[in-house]
């Protein structure tokens, strides 16, 4: 059933404008709705009268929201923010306060070491199976790991991948991105290359009529259908510890998405070492991991310089570079008026 929300503050109209506007644009708008509930009994509690936000009421409810989870904190100051950048785009100025840092909310980070990489596809590729039981997955798993490590995909999006969406004359794969809702291109290098048309070569032969249809599932089990999300997961955390590396659980994993925290991670790595400007660095990094700004990609320049101080030390003043980089980025969020 769904809660029907009315607003009574003097922000109601723009609460529910935003709101129907994210709907018609294909969001799941339930949170949203539900932070503008709490954030309209605030205003209603304080008796604010204004028709734009301040940076003091927001600092209020900041405040105000002390007693929560940093996580459930976290999100309702994202809400805002964009529903800010909504109104200062349409003309009516409003406070717009930097990006919280998003902080550790219980799932811990793992970067795989190259060594580790190494050792994760080579017990992939022994595990390779023959037979064909429709529950086996074991024929995609040495292709889907090395394409989640080289391209730094989300594994929703690998198994989301179409024949078509393999473009081997122009050496790309098409990412339909559905987090940002955007489209996005991954590089195919020489070595995924040939991993992935020795994958086609096989799957071809198992007896499924239009298995490599353009709009066939790229990734599939021996049955020749679509893999789902679970098996994946559970033949990576068969894997890990063949491959000398203990999983913990839960949180602390390591999973398979982890791949993508360390592809991100070693290819700055790489960069780093081979002498690339730092500061040209930060945006190629942030297209290829598909994030919508450089904001974001900052969670990853952090990993590398915790895990990795030798190579984040090696030149201080283009680290300081990085670190001013993004605060410009911070600033450009704040005072202009994108959405």
């Amino acid at each position: 059933m769904i809660r029907i929300i009315e607003y009574k503050s003097s922000m109601a109209a723009y609460f529910t404008e935003y709101h129907e506007w994210r709907v018609s644009l294909g969001y799941g708008a339930e949170d949203t709705k539900y932070t503008f509930s709490m954030l309209d009994q605030f205003l209603q509690r304080i008796a604010y009268k204004e028709d734009t936000l301040t940076e003091d009421v927001y600092d209020q409810w900041v405040e105000s929201m002390g007693h929560l989870k940093e996580s459930t904190r976290y999100l309702r100051q994202i809400t805002y923010i964009k529903l800010a950048r909504y109104l200062n785009h349409k003309g009516i100025t409003c406070f717009i306060p930097f990006m919280p840092r998003h902080r550790d909310i219980g799932v811990q980070q793992y970067v795989y070491s190259e060594e580790e990489i190494a050792a994760i596809f080579r017990i992939a590729d022994s595990r390779r199976v023959h037979h064909k039981s429709p529950v086996q997955i074991a024929i995609s798993v040495p292709a889907l790991l090395r394409t989640l490590y080289s391209t730094a995909m989300r594994i929703s999006e690998a198994l989301d991948l179409k024949n078509r969406d393999i473009d081997f004359e122009k050496h790309i794969i098409v990412i339909n991105d559905p987090k940002n809702h955007h489209q996005r291109y991954a590089p195919i290098n020489e070595s995924l290359e040939a991993v992935l048309k020795q994958y086609i070569f096989y799957r071809d032969k198992i007896r499924n009529n239009g298995i490599s249809d353009p709009d066939s599932p790229f990734f599939v089990a021996s049955d020749g259908r679509r893999l789902n999300r679970t098996n994946p997961y559970i033949h990576f955390q068969q894997i890990l510890p063949l491959a000398g590396i203990r999983f913990k659980g839960g949180k602390e994993g390591p999973h398979i998405h982890h791949l993508r925290h360390t592809a991100c991670v070693h290819a700055f790595m790489k960069m780093r070492k081979a002498g690339h400007d730092m500061y040209c660095s930060l945006p190629l990094l942030s297209t290829f991991m598909g994030h919508r700004n450089m904001y974001e990609t900052e969670h990853y320049l952090r990993l590398t310089e915790e895990m990795y101080p030798e190579i984040m030390g090696l030149d201080a003043q283009n680290t300081a570079i990085i670190k001013e980089y993004i605060n410009k980025v911070k600033h450009y969020l704040y005072n202009e008026t994108r959405i």
